[in-house]
């Protein structure tokens, strides 16, 4: 059988029958609330897969978002596709939502959503190319106001980047770490860590065994 047509068999049950499908996030602060539903769900209504309707309400507020491409099933979503967190640390909570896997690798990929002085939601485009264009949702450092992102080229040659977050501004690259243990035929793993200091680039090396 030809490769095409077992694809059209696989996705058959998801789109030939499709049905509404309507389930709650759990995981978020509290007050907050979110919906999310899809009609692009298997006709038993256990699993949804493609364009879904999120709508987030606290109180009297509700904001309706969209997502290209999100998967649940009957039981709730994955924690981590809807979530909430002050991205930006403008000290008011933002939103992450899942839009596939268009990260490095295949990995998850966000849209990110900051919150507004009027307490409505606005599309960062930088923050969302942060949250698509590495390994998964970035690592938040409230402390330091940074975001930390990851990448990798192959198994053993491994990137962080550090990002700092001023709000109103664009992400701000400050430090970079590698890590490459193709070095000596894996004997050792060589760390490079670079870091801006004073609008200077410093470089540190040290091997790892």
């Amino acid at each position: 059988m030809k490769p095409t047509l077992l694809l059209l068999l696989a996705i058959l049950p998801l789109t030939a029958h499709a049905r509404s499908l309507t389930v709650d996030a759990t995981n978020l602060p509290p007050g907050w609330q979110a919906e999310v539903q899809s009609d692009s769900c298997s006709r038993d209504g256990l699993i949804c897969m493609g364009p879904a309707q999120i709508t987030l309400r606290h109180g009297s507020f509700s904001q309706s978002f969209r997502s290209e491409q999100l998967a649940f099933h009957n039981n709730g979503l994955w924690p981590s596709d809807v979530q909430m967190g002050d991205f930006n640390f403008d000290g008011k909570s933002d939103l992450a939502i899942r839009n596939g896997n268009g990260g490095s690798y295949g990995s998850p990929s966000y849209d990110i959503y900051v919150q507004t002085q009027s307490g409505r939601f606005v599309k960062s485009r930088e923050l969302t190319e942060l949250a698509s264009a590495y390994m998964g949702l970035f690592r938040i450092d409230p402390a330091h106001h940074t975001l930390s992102t990851e990448s990798r080229d192959g198994c053993c040659f491994h990137i962080e980047e550090v990002w700092q977050i001023i709000p109103g501004r664009a992400p701000r690259k400050i430090a970079i770490t590698t890590r490459d243990s193709r070095q000596g035929n894996g004997a050792y793993t060589e760390v490079i860590t670079r870091r801006l200091v004073n609008g200077r680039w410093q470089q540190s090396v040290r091997r790892e065994r």
